[in-house]
């Protein structure tokens, strides 16, 4: 009985020192920042660690934030506790973690600030306690609580198709940046896409835009090495810098007629893009915005074989001139009722003159003639005048 009790009472010691030394190692593989509310904000020491457990309390403090780039760098990292007193997760928290698989979020956080899981590109899901009143799942994809707004999709999420949520309104920046899997895309109800989106994505092929998306901002789907075909909405009006950057097999793309702007280097690179519209309405067209890559030297150069189909004097013919890229001019419609017009003025105006010239001619032929006719009279007059004196003498 003593042995038995002699026994216990070590294993419950035992087990107590190794709780211990698990919470002073916990606590040892961070360093803190005391908050304004006597809170703290942690971040990671050890970049070697593996699985972090992330303590509630250090040192007598309330754990409530994760600091920014508090793991960047762990590229060790394949999972994480986050405790239920974290309230907020800074910018760029899991950057960086190659070996990141999964992340739970738990009920207390209320904030998730940009760019929070970039370089995770083993990350294959997402999950939030159903509990938790500012985000939610879906399918292991990160939503805010409505679900209007996509904030992250895991890189490493093993699907080739994804259909975004017709509750969806708002794609965040860099919200599928890096997806190894995505191959197509489709959206209906979106109406925004943050900044640089999409940019990355190794294996995504085609999109098909919603119809109410109106701008597309940035780098939005720069450096998507296989990216052949992209639907654009009928009510687009601006293609921002970069955005189709170094897309080398896009060769499908119809510019829509609301387009106004294109930006600098929209289109560098699509060296398959080689027969591009550009539409009348198109406003500016920004530096090496569309028909150009890099040439072996490091320098721009125009994309051999391209052709811009555009109107006769519009922004694109102008753009295709000053930088010697090959173009199909063709006379629109209003420009044609627009020289028809000038020439029915030419006509009518010519036509004016002439008859005023005739009117004018014909005039001083009738004040000749009538000259003639007065001193015809005139002399008619004086002869007259003359016989009768003879008569008289």
């Amino acid at each position: 009985m003593k042995l038995l009790k002699f026994i216990l009472t070590g294993l419950m010691t035992t087990i107590i020192m190794a709780g211990a030394s698990l919470c002073v190692k916990a606590e040892e593989s961070f360093t803190y920042e005391v908050l304004s509310d006597d809170t703290i904000s942690v971040k990671c020491s050890d970049e070697t660690i593996t699985n972090a457990n992330i303590p509630k309390e250090i040192d007598g403090h309330t754990v409530t934030m994760l600091a920014d780039n508090c793991f960047d760098g762990c590229t060790l990292l394949e999972s994480v506790t986050i405790p239920d007193t974290v309230d907020r997760l800074g910018m760029y928290v899991f950057q960086g973690c190659s070996s990141l698989q999964s992340v739970n979020i738990p009920v207390s956080v209320k904030e998730i600030k940009d760019f929070c899981f970039e370089g995770c590109i083993k990350l294959q899901e997402i999950t939030v306690d159903e509990e938790n009143t500012a985000y939610c799942s879906k399918d292991g994809v990160l939503f805010n609580k409505a679900g209007d707004n996509l904030i992250r999709y895991p890189q490493n999420k093993e699907a080739e198709n994804y259909q975004i949520p017709d509750t969806c309104l708002i794609i965040s920046p860099w919200a599928f940046t890096d997806t190894q899997y995505l191959r197509e895309l489709k959206m209906s109800s979106v109406e925004k896409i943050g900044a640089d989106a999409f940019m990355g994505c190794i294996r995504l092929r085609e999109v098909q835009l919603s119809d109410n998306i109106q701008e597309l901002i940035g780098a939005s789907f720069a450096k998507c090495p296989l990216l052949m075909r992209v639907q654009l909405p009928l009510q687009l009006r601006k293609i921002g810098d970069r955005c189709f950057f170094d897309c080398a097999r896009l060769h499908t793309m119809e510019l829509p007629n609301n387009l106004q702007n294109i930006g600098d280097m929209a289109f560098y690179g699509c060296v398959k893009l080689t027969n591009i519209n550009i539409p009348p309405s198109v406003r500016t067209i920004g530096e090496y915005g569309v028909g150009f890559t890099v040439a072996e030297t490091g320098d721009s150069t125009v994309i051999p074989d391209v052709v811009l189909n555009v109107n006769f004097g519009s922004v694109g013919y102008h753009y295709a001139r000053e930088n010697g890229i090959g173009f199909h001019a063709k006379v629109s419609a209003n420009l044609i009722m627009l020289v028809a017009v000038v020439l029915l003025m030419v006509i009518l105006l010519v036509v004016g003159i002439v008859m005023t010239v005739k009117q004018n001619r014909l005039a001083k032929v009738a004040e000749q003639e009538q000259k003639e006719e007065e001193e015809r009279l005139k002399r008619v007059a004086e002869l007259q005048e003359r016989r009768k004196q003879r008569k008289n003498q």
